[in-house]
């Protein structure tokens, strides 16, 4: 089985990782998504938000996942991310969510929601997703629509078998 480590982004040579797979794997959130939609979106968004890495046995970046928190402190917004294809599976991504929501819950424990979004025609993700979060709205990115979804801390930490 395929295992994945977890690190926050700290160094530059970290961003520099980020930055060449986000401008590489960025047309995985959707077609239309070109380099200049890509690089803008790393300058807008980078001094705002975090970013989790996730790198195989080798030490080789496979994916990510970039958020912030808004302004109340209560809720961390899981604004992008990517796993490459070959790494991807049910126990990858449960896993890979459960480190993350770790993480948020110790670096801020007055979190008390998450929410990140799909796209609303990838009915993968938004069945995967209304197994733990509730869709709140619905947004247009790009000429594409995308669902918002919304998880209780409490509710993502049951489903993830996590202590409360």
């Amino acid at each position: 089985m395929i295992r994945a480590a977890t690190k926050l982004c700290e160094r530059d040579s970290d961003y520099a990782r980020f930055a060449r797979f986000y401008l590489t794997y960025s047309r995985q959130f959707r077609r239309n998504y070109t380099i200049e939609i890509a690089a803008a979106h790393i300058l807008m968004t980078l001094p705002t938000s975090y970013i989790f890495m996730y790198e195989n046995e080798s030490g080789e970046f496979i994916g990510f996942v970039q958020y912030y928190y808004e302004p109340d402190r209560h809720t961390a917004f899981i604004d992008s991310a990517i796993l490459m294809e070959e790494y991807r599976s049910s126990r990858v991504f449960y896993e890979g969510i459960r480190d993350l929501v770790r993480h948020i819950c110790s670096k801020y424990p007055t979190v008390r929601r998450i929410r990140f979004h799909a796209l609303a025609e990838n009915r993968y993700l938004n069945r995967l997703y209304g197994k733990f979060a509730d869709r709140i709205g619905e947004r247009d990115n790009g000429g594409d629509p995308e669902y918002i979804y919304s998880s209780e801390v409490s509710r993502l930490k049951a489903y993830l078998r996590l202590e409360s």
